[in-house]
């Protein structure tokens, strides 16, 4: 754990796997089948940390060690690996099996460490995450305020990185719902949070505090928009940072009349963020694109784009986001005006 929280994957991965083979496929007895089944979660736990494939299987494997030991007992270790599981499947593709596990590990550890434990929170959350790229925005709204509620009625228990992103989940849950003028203040205290920790002008407060830009600039809010990105150095973002904010600037440059900016900077966001484990994060940049050659009058060059997105929230989504439904709309309008 503490190789992965800083940031050292590749022994992390390394030394779970060099666990699991000193075990062998079959462990036999109670330690054993202890040591098989926590090798598995930290394996499952690095990969997924890294957003490198083999969570899946590693996590199977987690479960199949942990029943052999406890049968179907509720444990906090098989609600944490049945997690990892749920996360696993959304990113292979299997939405629906994936949220069915995250349900599951959730509710596990809801009837065995109680709503308000952290690790119930954390289960919550990534419920909540799920839900968000499946396209169930209204359910993750919810979800997410609920495991910020019972995160608030024990502050102590979790540090101030854990507020900053649940805050900034709620808030890209919000604005996914449309209830954009609800996601201000959370992007203010993920922030803060997120300063507190990592320093003002690092990427992750200057993230939030340019999803708070573009929630202003959804909103119409222009003059206070353009002030906050303006208060961004982007040159000095990590490269996938940087893709964000291009991004997220282009809409505002595109609603203030500077179609060619905007072009060139929707055409970098989503270059760079093309590789992108989130599907829906990938589709939100290309329609983003789509829209913003649209609005350039480039009818033609924006079906592509839109294409693309929406072919990745199909895949993504067992629901229709408005996200979806606008790049559609988007794609009608670029197709009756080439």
């Amino acid at each position: 754990m503490a190789q992965i929280a800083q940031g050292d994957f590749d022994d992390a991965i390394a030394s779970a796997r060099a666990s699991i083979v000193a075990l062998g496929p079959s462990p036999a007895g109670r330690g054993p089948l202890h040591n098989a089944t926590l090798a598995s979660l930290s394996l499952a736990n690095a990969l997924n940390s890294d957003r490198r494939p083999g969570v899946t299987e590693a996590a199977r494997a987690g479960l199949r060690f942990a029943a052999q030991l406890d049968g179907a007992r509720n444990t906090p270790h098989a609600s944490l690996i049945r997690s990892l599981l749920g996360q696993g499947l959304i990113r292979d593709g299997e939405v629906a099996a994936g949220l069915s596990e995250l349900e599951k590990a959730s509710a596990d550890s809801r009837a065995l460490l109680g709503a308000d434990h952290p690790q119930t929170v954390q289960m919550v959350y990534l419920l909540g995450g799920g839900r968000l790229e499946a396209g169930e925005v209204r359910e993750a709204v919810e979800t997410y305020q609920s495991s910020l509620d019972s995160a608030l009625r024990h502050p102590a228990a979790l540090n101030p990185l854990a507020f900053a992103s649940m805050h900034l989940t709620l808030a890209s849950a919000l604005v996914a719902a449309r209830e954009t003028g609800r996601a201000l203040p959370h992007y203010v205290e993920a922030e803060k949070f997120f300063a507190e920790v990592d320093g003002a002008d690092a990427p992750s407060s200057l993230g939030a505090r340019s999803a708070r830009a573009l929630a202003l600039t959804r909103l119409g809010r222009l003059r206070e928009a353009d002030a906050l990105f303006g208060s961004i150095q982007a040159d000095s973002l990590p490269a996938t940072s940087k893709a964000t904010y291009q991004s997220r600037l282009a809409l505002l440059r595109s609603l203030q009349g500077k179609h060619a900016e905007a072009v060139t900077l929707a055409r970098a966001g989503a270059e760079g963020l093309k590789k992108l484990a989130s599907k829906t994060l990938r589709a939100q940049s290309l329609a983003r694109l789509g829209a913003v050659l649209l609005a350039a009058k480039h009818p033609a060059d924006a079906v592509a784009p839109l294409e693309q997105a929406i072919a990745l929230y199909a895949q993504a989504q067992l629901k229709e986001s408005p996200d979806r439904a606008d790049a559609i709309a988007d794609l009608q309008h670029a197709m009756g005006a080439r």
